[in-house]
């Protein structure tokens, strides 16, 4: 790790106090609150109505697949006509793409259609 990463995350997390716990730091945004999804029971299946859910913050979600676990995975949108870029987010993580295809071929192989069959 970055020594001046490192030195910037400890005296976030001392400013911050005991309450930094179950929050996310991005230098650029501040300190949020981590919004965890979780789905009961074991036999959850998602569908293309389920698009909606998955569609925030200016993105609307296109596609949904799911990973080799069965979680969900979203690929989205920006809706700014001027900034039309697409981003795929599985568990943690959030990729962007500068298109549809982009995204799609980082798809292939790793994820599958909620139905199952490849993408």
């Amino acid at each position: 790790m970055d020594v001046k990463r490192d030195t910037a995350i400890r005296a976030l997390c001392k400013s911050l106090g005991e309450n930094y716990r179950g929050k996310t730091i991005n230098y650029a945004g501040g300190v949020k609150n981590m919004t965890h999804r979780i789905f009961y029971g074991s036999d959850f299946k998602l569908n293309d109505s389920d698009k909606k859910m998955f569609s925030k913050d200016g993105y609307e979600c296109k596609a949904l697949l799911q990973g080799k676990s069965g979680m969900p995975v979203a690929v989205s949108q920006k809706m700014d006509k001027d900034f039309p870029i697409w981003k795929v987010q599985y568990g943690f993580s959030c990729l962007v793409f500068p298109t549809y295809e982009d995204a799609m071929d980082f798809c292939r192989g790793r994820f599958t259609r909620i139905n199952g069959k490849a993408v």
